[in-house]
């Protein structure tokens, strides 16, 4: 769906009207609040050139790491002097200086200790922020990676949004606690396909949830 579509419908339903900034403003917070709940898997490979067994990899320079919000897992691949096979690092303390694996500092992944390498491959899995609109035209999709299918979310919490700003607060606890369980099944969904084989388990809550039982 398009902004503008989503906009109409918060209307609609909260009977509220707003001009597009502050629409696109709920939007944005809305997809802010979702990121930590979407669970979406990256991955990124970079190639890196180690000095004494170390290497950092600038975060915001790279337009798909910049958007991480967690990391996840990190690979490294020697490729000079000889190639190896692909192992995976230990994420270490700020303060472990001593051993082979990465940490993040100032925005920075750095790698450290990684023994013979000159050069090689650094895969990086981690989870991505949803991104932000800023027209009546963007595709929610297309643009801040939100499926469709859950586009109601937004629906919800801009509904909460403009009621909490008219004081409607009977309004705005019924279009909260509508977001808050449908944030929880988005969150149960988004999981399944990160854990398959609790598919019966995550499943079942997402049933309680939607009759009305609590949150398994």
């Amino acid at each position: 769906m398009k902004v503008n579509e989503i906009i109409d419908l918060a209307q609609l339903q909260s009977e509220e009207v707003y001009d597009e900034p502050t629409w696109i403003g709920y939007i944005n917070l809305a997809l802010d609040d979702l990121t930590p709940a979407a669970y979406f898997l990256r991955s990124k490979e970079v190639p890196i050139t180690l000095t004494g067994g170390n290497a950092e990899i600038d975060l915001f320079a790279d337009e798909d790491l910049k958007r991480q919000h967690q990391i996840i897992s990190v690979y490294f691949t020697e490729t000079q002097p000889e190639v190896k096979s692909t192992r995976q690092l230990r994420m270490l303390s700020f303060t472990n200086n001593a051993t082979e694996g990465w940490k993040i500092i100032d925005n920075k992944l750095k790698l450290q200790k990684i023994k013979l390498a000159d050069a090689g491959t650094c895969r990086i899995d981690f989870y991505s922020k949803l991104g932000h609109v800023s027209s009546v035209e963007d595709d929610i999709e297309l643009v801040a990676g939100l499926p469709e299918q859950f586009h109601h979310l937004l629906v919800d919490y801009m509904c909460a949004k403009s009621q909490q700003k008219e004081e409607e607060l009977d309004d705005k606890n019924d279009f909260y606690n509508d977001y808050l369980m449908n944030k929880r099944i988005f969150t149960l969904e988004q999981k399944i396909k990160l854990e398959p084989h609790r598919r019966k388990r995550y499943e079942k809550m997402i049933m309680q949830l939607q009759a009305g039982g609590g949150n398994g």
